[in-house]
């Protein structure tokens, strides 16, 4: 397979290696640009000191843009439950020292389910980025709890025409994609011959039914990021 690798940077250096070492070609194109918002938020948080029955943490990015916080929260007693939105954001956490829960798939819909319910009028604290799904603060206000939402990033699209050109010359044919938002700018960079001739791999059944109306020739889903669980949604 001939891979077109799309998270933000540094994110796809460590897949591409894998890949590679299976047989595999890849190549690197961000489609998001990550960056931190102030830590303003964080550090009200850290002063009011609430005492946090479940702490949700929606993407790697959220651990890493937050660690400030997260140090805090591993220094309350008593300690909260932990969550995470996908199996990549669990393995962050873990390199935290931090064991969380998950849904069975990726996407904050099999968190929800694996969450729920719970005892009513937990103190939830949802760390995430900016703009990001409102679908676990609709849920969970909506059963009763108290939610706060604390944004700790933005992403940016980086919608690039020229990426038309690199995916005919490289002759690539599989493009993973791990956001809505990535789709989007995905979509927005190639021609609609070009997307007619590529597969994509996708994280959750919510990106996989956006991406099925987009014109691209296959969409699979893998729950993985892992290079061997990645080959494998495919065959």
């Amino acid at each position: 397979m001939r891979w077109l690798l799309t998270r933000p940077h540094p994110l796809n250096a460590p897949l591409a290696e894998a890949l590679r070492l299976a047989g595999d070609a890849c190549w690197e194109h961000p489609l998001l640009a990550i960056e931190p918002l102030p830590a303003d938020a964080q550090r009200l948080l850290i002063q009011t000191s609430t005492a946090w029955d479940r702490v949700i943490f929606t993407s790697q990015a959220s651990v890493d843009y937050s660690l400030e916080l997260l140090k805090a929260l591993q220094r309350s007693k008593p300690q909260p439950v932990y969550y995470a939105v996908g199996q990549a954001t669990v393995d962050r956490l873990a390199g935290e020292g931090l064991t969380a829960g998950a849904g069975q798939d990726n996407g904050s819909e099999s968190l929800l389910e694996a969450m729920l319910p719970l005892p009513s009028e937990q103190r939830i604290l949802l760390i995430t980025g900016q703009g990001g799904r409102q679908l676990i603060d609709d849920v969970l206000k909506r059963n009763g709890h108290h939610l706060t939402r604390c944004e700790v990033y933005r992403r940016q699209s980086l919608v690039d025409t020229s990426l038309d050109r690199l995916v005919q010359e490289h002759s690539i044919d599989t493009v993973l994609i791990t956001s809505a938002q990535a789709l989007s700018a995905l979509t927005q960079s190639l021609d609609r011959a070009t997307r007619g001739h590529l597969q994509l791999v996708v994280m959750s059944k919510r990106i996989a039914d956006i991406a099925s109306e987009l014109d691209y020739a296959r969409v699979v889903i893998s729950n993985d990021l892992r290079a061997e669980a990645l080959r494998l949604a495919i065959e």
